[in-house]
């Protein structure tokens, strides 16, 4: 049976999860959480981080197509309220 993965069975695994997702370098990664860049090397190459990144990126495109509907919403009721004065 093969051992589970050092980082999977690590006490800071979401930390290091969330800093990879951020766009933090392995290198920088190994040195904040004391861990080997070919152990996270690994472990991001190996599994499912892909989904996680995945779903992170969907996420992050959901919030800016919120924040841009947000802006036009905003620049509707100025260009109404710009109407009304003139």
């Amino acid at each position: 049976m093969a051992s589970k993965c050092v980082i999977c069975k690590a006490v800071n695994r979401q930390k290091i999860e969330q800093l990879y997702l951020n766009g933090t370098s392995l290198r920088k990664i190994a040195e904040q959480t004391g861990t080997k860049v070919t152990t996270l090397h690994r472990h991001f190459s190996g599994h499912h981080m892909d989904e996680k990144l995945i779903k992170a990126e969907e996420k992050k495109e959901v919030l800016q197509a919120d924040e841009i509907l947000e802006e036009v919403d905003r620049l509707k009721d100025r260009a109404y309220a710009l109407l009304k004065q003139s």
